[in-house]
């Protein structure tokens, strides 16, 4: 396992949960072990992929920030953005593909492996579809585009272009809401700037993090709030997309407290100091649309409306340290999942196609062959497609590799 910076650890920690509840949440979408209604309850529990991957691409747009940081120049920039994406997306495209064709015999189509090969293939189909049983990978289209766009501007007045690029990603997403695109070039574009405001914001976040000000009470909220907007699942298509967009805002607190070991804190009053109290107006808001718009069960409405003040429990100090306890004894294992995040995130959904298309019947087998071929395969994946690819192509010890590289 590489050596991971202290000040770090809370990042990491933030995607290997992203990466396990994508995982979590396409287990119904992929296999049909849980498709009974008697497990219906489990959705309140395991759909939260998009969830987690609006937390991706967060994460993403700071780690970006503090990398560029070291001042590299463009080529390197692109070498690095390249070997961290490219070498274990080509690889499952190829193992798809192959598997699609010989296993389940379906006719290659050349123009979709054309786009998946350049990195186009997106959900639903805006130009090409995904690589075949791998959904998840749409938003390694989203991590690319971000990547090259802000690449250009390498060289430039990052902080500019990149709140020029925020604006027009805020007007992108506004014109989104009252025309419906179709598929097509511009369809995907709109989709690629939309989606490029939750990176920015993160770059922005991690800019802005000494002038802001977050305790664990109100990090906490913010996140326990997102279910009170994403799950307004009766809203049509285009607003329930930029309800992702806004649970993005509700995560602000959770990122700038765990940024705090990299902040040097402002003056106390050029600080904003994000508080429980801006946070109630939105609450009530939140909770009539919820009750207007959602059609989740009752019980999930009831649940995802008292959530929320979970949060006041963090001025309890025996639980801030119970949580504390329990974060310190699974930090290796997450910090484990933080590792392999990446291949994981490619790697699980085809896994599970294949596992559960042996055996069907095999609940508690298939299962347990799911998660230990997607662990094995993943560690596989990281430690010689990334780590010791990119220590031959840099001359440099594997085990060195930066974490801020590792981190999509």
């Amino acid at each position: 396992m590489i050596q991971h910076s202290k000040k770090l650890v809370g990042l990491d920690i933030l995607r290997a949960l992203a990466c396990l509840a994508v995982w979590v949440s396409h287990v119904r979408v992929v296999t049909d072990y849980f498709k009974d209604d008697k497990y219906n309850f489990l959705q309140t529990f395991m759909a939260w992929g998009r969830e987690a991957v609006v937390i991706f691409f967060i994460l993403s747009g700071i780690v970006i920030n503090l990398a560029s940081k070291n001042r590299t120049d463009r080529g390197q920039y692109f070498k690095k953005r390249f070997l961290r994406i490219y070498p274990i997306f080509f690889t499952m495209l190829v193992i798809c593909y192959s598997a699609d064709y010989f296993i389940f015999h379906h006719a290659l189509n050349i123009h979709d492996i054309v786009g998946n090969i350049f990195l186009q293939g997106m959900w639903p189909a805006y130009i090409v579809p995904t690589i075949p049983f791998d959904l998840a990978a749409w938003s390694i289209a989203c991590e690319a585009f971000f990547y090259v766009v802000f690449g250009l501007f390498y060289n430039s007045n990052r902080l500019k272009v990149v709140w020029i690029w925020f604006g027009l990603s805020i007007v992108s997403i506004i014109f989104h809401l009252v025309h419906e695109y179709g598929t097509g070039v511009l369809y995907q574009f709109a989709i690629l700037m939309n989606n490029s405001f939750l990176w920015l914001l993160g770059y922005l976040v991690y800019e802005y993090r000494d002038r802001l000000y977050a305790t664990a009470q109100t990090a906490a909220c913010g996140l326990l709030m997102i279910p009170l907007i994403t799950r307004l699942n009766s809203l049509p298509g285009s607003y329930r997309q930029a309800c992702y967009y806004i649970a993005g805002l509700y995560l602000v607190p959770l990122f700038v407290f765990v940024l705090k070991k990299y902040s040097t804190p402002a003056s106390a009053e050029n600080q904003i100091k994000i508080k429980h109290i801006y946070i109630l107006p939105v609450y009530l808001i939140n909770l009539w649309l919820l009750s207007q718009y959602s059609n989740s069960l009752l019980v999930s409405k009831l649940l995802y409306a008292g959530v929320p003040f979970i949060s006041l429990a963090l001025y309890i100090g025996f639980v801030k340290n119970m949580l504390k306890w329990i974060c310190s004894k699974l930090k290796q294992l997450l910090l484990f999942f933080a590792d392999i995040s990446y291949p994981l995130y490619l790697v699980h959904m085809p896994t599970m196609v294949l596992v559960y298309h042996y055996l069907p019947g095999q609940k508690l087998i298939g299962m347990m062959l799911i998660i230990v071929i997607a662990i094995t395969v993943s560690y596989l994946f990281e430690v010689y497609l990334f780590r010791k690819l990119t220590a031959i192509v840099n001359h440099t010890s594997a085990s060195k590799q930066p974490v801020e590289e590792t981190i999509i």
